[in-house]
């Protein structure tokens, strides 16, 4: 039987064959020139942003839409992304005693906020192609959520609120779920200084709030309006009940706190 890895540096292979023979004999390239770009082909597809994101246990991969297309625009037009989204986490679905809608909100919950830290959206036709359910229920299960205290979950909710919050929200998701800031460059279509803005901000807000400044305070502190204020603490507020966004959030605030002050070493 073959080994899983096998398998897949099979399929490397042959893609990677298949864009030799093409540059070869299509374009014109030389042989030498051809096999040199499809060996490296990987690493071009993974600068690009084409490659697939690995999957780990239980996952599937999924074409989501990306969360900066805006509403009303044609389908067939707008830009999907790659996600990898847990279908089953044994350690929570499988919790003793939690019920079988307890359970489905859980998955959903999962979904979406798997899906937007990777820079996508889903929408209420998405989680039913992966949950199996009919939309009315997904609508059911995404209005008790909403009602928990998690605001923007699917592509409907995204298309009715601020785009700006909701391009903040997803970069600082997408940020302490471990992309580098030229990730989110590339995925979330922002450019370079935006991207910093919002994390200076946000990070700003987290290190006023570990060192005990009060939320009503926070705008005066780190320098923003109350409703830009507003916006980060939501976003904080989603950070904190993530364990993977919470625990980068901490590391995140002793490497600012650790830092040398400007005008000399932190005392």
């Amino acid at each position: 039987m073959w080994h899983h890895s096998q398998v897949a540096r099979l399929e490397t292979r042959s893609a990677q064959e298949a864009v030799r023979h093409h540059l070869a004999n299509t374009v014109g390239v030389s042989q030498v020139v051809a096999k040199g770009i499809a060996d490296d082909l990987p690493n071009i597809l993974r600068v690009a942003g084409a490659d697939a994101p690995e999957r780990g246990p239980y996952q599937v991969q999924h074409k989501a839409m990306a969360h900066y297309e805006p509403a009303g625009k044609p389908l067939s037009m707008c830009n999907k992304v790659d996600v990898a989204l847990t279908l089953v986490d044994p350690a929570t679905d499988a919790e003793p005693g939690c019920s079988a809608s307890e359970r489905t909100k859980r998955r959903i919950l999962r979904l979406c906020q798997e899906a937007i830290r990777q820079g996508a959206i889903l929408s209420y036709e998405d989680l039913s192609l992966l949950l199996g359910l009919e939309r009315t229920t997904i609508g059911k299960y995404i209005r008790e959520l909403k009602n928990d205290g998690h605001p923007i979950l699917t592509r409907a909710d995204a298309t009715k609120s601020s785009r700006n919050q909701t391009h903040k929200r997803i970069i600082v998701l997408m940020y302490l779920s471990g992309a580098t800031e030229m990730e989110i460059v590339r995925r979330a279509k922002h450019g370079l200084e935006r991207v910093n803005q919002y994390l200076s901000a946000f990070i700003r807000v987290a290190v006023a709030l570990k060192n005990g400044v009060q939320a009503d305070l926070i705008g005066k502190v780190c320098g923003l309006s109350k409703a830009l204020a507003q916006q980060y603490l939501d976003i904080y507020a989603e950070a904190v009940t993530n364990p993977v966004t919470a625990r980068n959030l901490d590391e995140w605030v002793r490497r600012i706190e650790a830092a040398p002050k400007k005008g000399g070493l932190q005392q």
